[in-house]
């Protein structure tokens, strides 16, 4: 596995085959990742995840908002490193994110003009103000990919209720300039997660071809 500034990282590419398209994918943990023909997948395991994973501060939620730093160094140094290892140029880039990781994948969608694709898996909606800013913030995408399980809004926690009802009005916002899919999987938070993030890419996919 690579190691960057604030993250662990892992290609997954096929042997002797330069990609088309990359698809950066923030996780907290490993997961298994099936190499697909012409694309590679840049799993990004950053180290301080409630940190680099939260673009604002929350009080309630331990957040301390460092997205913006973390997003900053993807664009600068992470993406120019695992393009240049890879041979890729001119190609489709694509940006999404697990839980938290879906949360800052969107935000530097609005931030960053630099991904045609991005995608959102069981991301974390929920969180303070995410709502209001992806309603009043546009995604600078040509697609997007979104799903949550259906069971990640039945929790006793107030805020994350919340989850399912903001992801909706997300997604609803996100047509009105973007292609989007909408995907809701079986399971709470914590199921399939390898699954789930193989449909994210598998979109990604199907979108660049």
């Amino acid at each position: 596995m690579l190691r960057l500034r604030n993250c662990g990282i892992e290609i997954i590419n096929c042997a002797d085959t330069k990609p088309g398209a990359v698809l950066y994918f923030f996780c907290a943990e490993k997961v298994d990742i099936t190499p697909a023909a012409d694309m590679a997948v840049a799993m990004i395991y950053p180290c301080e995840w409630n940190s680099m994973m939260t673009p604002w501060k929350s009080a309630g939620n331990n957040g301390t908002g460092d997205g913006d730093v973390f997003a900053e160094e993807m664009v600068k140094n992470i993406i120019p490193v695992i393009e240049e290892q890879l041979g890729f140029k001119q190609g489709i880039r694509g940006v999404g994110g697990y839980s938290l990781g879906g949360l800052e994948a969107l935000y530097m969608s609005t931030r960053y003009r630099i991904f045609d694709f991005v995608g959102s898996v069981s991301g974390s909606m929920w969180y303070e103000n995410a709502l209001e800013y992806f309603e009043n913030n546009r995604m600078n995408v040509k697609h997007a990919f979104i799903s949550l399980g259906k069971r990640e809004a039945k929790t006793n926690n107030p805020m994350r209720k919340s989850v399912l009802e903001n992801t909706v009005k997300i997604v609803e916002k996100t047509k009105e300039y973007a292609e989007t899919v909408f995907l809701m999987e079986n399971g709470g938070h914590f199921t399939d997660i390898s699954g789930r993030i193989e449909r994210c890419k598998l979109d990604f996919n199907s979108f660049w071809k």
